[in-house]
């Protein structure tokens, strides 16, 4: 369970840096493109709308980028992606099988119940209640 859980956890963190850095690289992208873009306008001014018109939209993408690379926005919609993983981790609850109770075989042939630990649960109720 616990190798599982972080395994789980190390995805999620692997998955976040990668998101960031990824960032990073949009944004360098962003940066030198706008710069090959307005140098070259700056010769031809003709160009000029599209460069600005370019630079607003890509823009605005790489705003959202950095909006969900750094959670932004988490002090308005963070409750809400809490509560919506809440609702999928009680939903994957739901839909788990439930563990099989540990069995052998007794000395008369009959299943005995086993405890995780290896011993008969009715013979140590039993002992106790002796």
């Amino acid at each position: 369970m616990y190798d599982e859980q972080y395994e789980a956890v190390r995805r999620q963190v692997v998955r976040r840096f990668i998101f960031r850095a990824s960032f990073f690289f949009h944004l360098i992208l962003y940066v030198l493109t706008m710069l090959l873009i307005f140098t070259t306008a700056a010769k031809t001014p003709d160009d000029l709308f599209g460069g600005i018109f370019t630079g607003i939209v890509w823009g605005m993408g790489l705003f959202a980028h950095g909006a969900l690379a750094f959670n932004w926005f988490s002090r308005w919609f963070g409750n809400w992606f809490d509560q919506a993983t809440q609702r999928e981790l009680e939903r994957i609850r739901q839909l788990e099988k439930p563990k099989r109770k540990h069995l052998e075989v007794g000395e008369d042939g009959e299943l005995i119940e086993v405890g995780d630990n290896g011993w008969d649960e009715n013979e140590e109720q039993a002992k106790h209640h002796a």
